[in-house]
């Protein structure tokens, strides 16, 4: 009983850890993102980069127990701005 529970434990630490590294590739990504969108010109190209970081914000933010405390308010905030220049870019 007691192997059977430590395996349980160490499959439940890997997938935290996948997934905690998986959070900060997606940030990393995004802040990549943010930076194609300043440096383009496109309305149409910047209105697809503007969406595809407010979803990454969205994702963010259901994810941000991987994150500092109060980084859920941040990137909700983030994810509506980033949502509201898509509409109007």
């Amino acid at each position: 009983m007691r192997a059977a529970t430590a395996n349980t434990t160490c499959a439940i630490n890997t997938r935290q850890s996948d997934l905690q590294q998986a959070c900060r590739a997606l940030w990393r990504m995004t802040l990549t993102l943010m930076n194609s969108y300043l440096r383009t010109r496109g309305p149409a190209q910047r209105v697809m980069l503007a969406r595809r970081i407010a979803r990454n914000f969205q994702t963010l933010e259901r994810e941000s127990a991987q994150f500092a405390p109060g980084s859920r308010e941040a990137f909700a905030r983030l994810a509506r701005r980033w949502a509201q220049l898509a509409r109007w870019t």
